[in-house]
């Protein structure tokens, strides 16, 4: 057996990947009896294939978790990054892959608390990534707070998009994100905000900020917190942007006024003058917002059934789902959505099917049967 142990570990510098992949693999069904392999098996976790560093650390955890664990932690203060870097790797492997016991949770938790000033950028980013899952967020939130302010963007994105995963529970951290939000980080701190929800209200500046000014996926992201947020102190601001010269922030207002809702009742007639728009990214969400915000108004439904017949599809498939949220009260569009059912597009006749499913009169059932015995 030990022979067998001896070649496999030798076989862990294989040039082969698969070679060293199976080595790794084959090492943790020996359990303990493979315990001389332990060194060599750390030594692959820091493989340049995923497939054997996973398999290193699967074997790791059944030939000698504990002993595997203090490695890794003493490995997080080496001399050598790439051996710093390995060990962090390992840890969060183990961590996101293993039920590990309460006593080795808190091993780790400790250790990784204290390595949140080590010098290698990456045990600091897989510190704000891994902690979530040892410790309750009373413990947790303070760490990641810190890692806001960390002098490696990679570092400071993984503590937002950590803060982001304990949601309402994470508002403390509110005015840190505000201030970290121009970091190079922005997504990711419109995202933490958008996921705390109504505590994040002090964030709505900060936000239509970036509505105003930021890039395209910031945009969306920011219209999408402020949604989330759900703060009707946004509603003026976001009228004026939808007169603004800019295509693309009238589209961001336009999507974050449907994430409000009812709420933002005062941009109705705002966003009735959208779907004019010149801009047929614009005319699209500004339909999916009226459908949202009056989705009890039969009227708005007459005002959206022009637009099943708008020559850009994505307005025609955006108007048929503003119809589906408003349900039973767009039944006066049911002939329109027949009509749109028998689009070429397909992405629009599905829309206009789940707007007539959800309607649901008579009429609107009937032709969703029809369709179904011709398909």
């Amino acid at each position: 057996m030990s022979e067998t142990i001896s070649e496999l570990i030798q076989n862990l510098s294989d040039p082969a990947v698969e070679v060293r992949a199976g080595a790794a693999k084959t090492l943790g069904e020996h359990g303990a009896t493979a315990k001389a392999a332990v060194p060599a098996l750390l030594k692959a976790v820091n493989d340049r294939s995923a497939a054997v560093r996973d398999s290193a650390i699967a074997s790791l955890s059944k030939i000698n978790l504990g002993s595997t664990v203090s490695a890794l932690i003493q490995n997080l203060e080496d001399d050598d990054d790439r051996v710093r870097t390995s060990a962090a790797r390992g840890i969060s492997t183990m961590v996101e892959r293993f039920e590990l016991p309460a006593s080795t949770k808190q091993q780790v938790f400790q250790a990784l608390a204290q390595a949140v000033n080590n010098r290698s950028w990456f045990v600091r980013s897989t510190v704000m990534a891994t902690l979530g899952e040892l410790a309750p967020v009373d413990e947790v939130l303070p760490i990641l707070i810190a890692g806001l302010a960390d002098a490696e963007a990679e570092v400071r994105q993984d503590a937002a998009i950590a803060i982001q995963c304990f949601g309402d529970e994470a508002e403390a951290a509110v005015p840190h994100l505000i201030d970290a939000f121009w970091h190079d980080i922005e997504v990711y701190a419109a995202s933490a905000l958008g996921s705390i929800g109504p505590g994040a209200q002090a964030a709505i500046p900060r936000l239509l900020e970036a509505l105003e000014r930021g890039h395209e996926d910031l945009r969306a992201r920011a219209a999408e917190a402020i949604g989330e947020i759900g703060s009707a102190a946004a509603v003026p601001a976001l009228i004026k942007f939808l007169q603004q010269e800019d295509a693309g922030l009238r589209r961001a207002a336009a999507e974050a006024l449907q994430g409000l809702g009812p709420v933002a009742t005062a941009a109705v007639p705002n966003l009735i003058v959208a779907l004019e728009d010149k801009s047929d990214e614009v005319k699209a969400m500004a339909a999916k917002a009226l459908g949202e915000i009056e989705s009890e108004n039969t009227a708005i439904a007459e005002l959206l059934m022009p637009l099943l017949q708008d020559e850009a599809a994505s307005v025609r498939a955006s108007t048929a789902y503003a119809l589906q949220l408003m349900g039973k009260h767009a039944e006066v569009a049911v002939p329109a959505l027949i009509e749109a059912f028998r689009d070429e597009v397909e992405r629009v006749s599905q829309s206009a099917a789940r707007a007539l499913a959800e309607i649901a009169t008579p009429e609107a059932k009937e032709a969703i049967a029809r369709y179904r015995q011709w398909s």
